[in-house]
């Protein structure tokens, strides 16, 4: 990908940025769910670093009309 960008690169390398990379798995800890009558609650905790929206996008599939976004 940074072959098809090198201008971007440039900038990222100017601006003394590092690559760094996200694991592929991430815990999920104190999971718990509350059903309500037209939604379900989620409660749960993650480590430094990880992102809520990346466990519900594992969750949850989107509506057809957003499914591409």
């Amino acid at each position: 990908m940074a072959a098809r960008l090198p201008q971007l690169c440039a900038v990222c390398v100017g601006a003394s940025m590092h690559q760094e990379r996200r694991s592929l798995r991430l815990a999920v800890h104190d999971l718990r769910l509350e059903e309500e009558p037209e939604a379900v609650l989620l409660h749960f905790r993650l480590g430094r670093g990880s992102f809520a929206t990346a466990v519900l996008r594992e969750l949850v599939e989107p509506p057809d009309d957003l499914a591409d976004l």
